[in-house]
């Protein structure tokens, strides 16, 4: 028998996953609250009792995508170490192409509501400021074993690459309309930016003889 926390945790995930799917399959803005707890088969209140609105809904939903995605980049660079910093940094990458192929239709979601209820500030910014943060890790790490350049700032190319990425995400989602022509496109267009940065980054293209 669940104890009185652990069943106010599983009716909270009831309404939060009926809300999602409700939201996947029919849209955010075309799904009520009033559909939400007639799916979920509870009261108005159970669902403000756990959500302030439709709205924190999608928030704490970005916020697990962003927590799964964090452990998944952990993981990458856990499972590479030995590799070199090129290489880690294309593993990494790879990883994230293939969690958004898998989460293609909540990240559209996601993406296609980001302005109004501010969840690009409070996930998408959040994520990709841990991305930087790692490629700074790898690129200097490149850089001490001496497989990079010495005369770049890992800040600055971590902030480019990042800036791309997400760019080349936004793009992708939006000229796509179903997962796999999204990640055959976004895959294509990160393998094309990657090489571009680790290259020039390799063959000392910012000055070093």
């Amino acid at each position: 028998m669940l104890s009185r926390k652990e069943q106010k945790e599983a009716t909270k995930k009831l309404v939060f996953d009926t809300a999602i799917q409700l939201f996947v399959s029919h849209g955010y803005d075309q799904t009520s609250v009033d559909q939400i707890v007639q799916q979920a088969g509870v009261s108005k209140g159970t669902f403000y009792h756990h959500f302030v609105s439709k709205s924190a809904v999608l928030l704490e939903y970005a916020n697990s995508m962003h927590i799964e995605m964090l452990k998944r980049m952990r993981d990458v660079l856990r499972n590479n170490d030995n590799e070199s910093a090129a290489d880690r940094v294309n593993g990494l990458f790879g990883e994230l192409v293939r969690f958004h192929e898998k989460n293609y239709a909540g990240l559209r979601l996601l993406v296609d509501h980001a302005r109004s209820v501010s969840v690009q500030e409070s996930a998408f910014s959040a994520f990709l400021s841990e991305i930087q943060n790692v490629l700074v890790f790898l690129l200097n790490q490149g850089q001490a074993s001496e497989e990079l350049s010495s005369s770049f700032q890992p800040q600055k190319a971590a902030l480019y690459i990042t800036r791309m990425y997400y760019q080349d995400f936004l793009q992708c989602m939006e000229e796509s309309t179903n997962p796999k022509d999204f990640a055959v496109s976004f895959h294509q267009s990160v393998r094309q930016m990657l090489d571009m940065f680790l290259d020039g980054l390799k063959r000392r293209l910012y000055g070093d003889e």
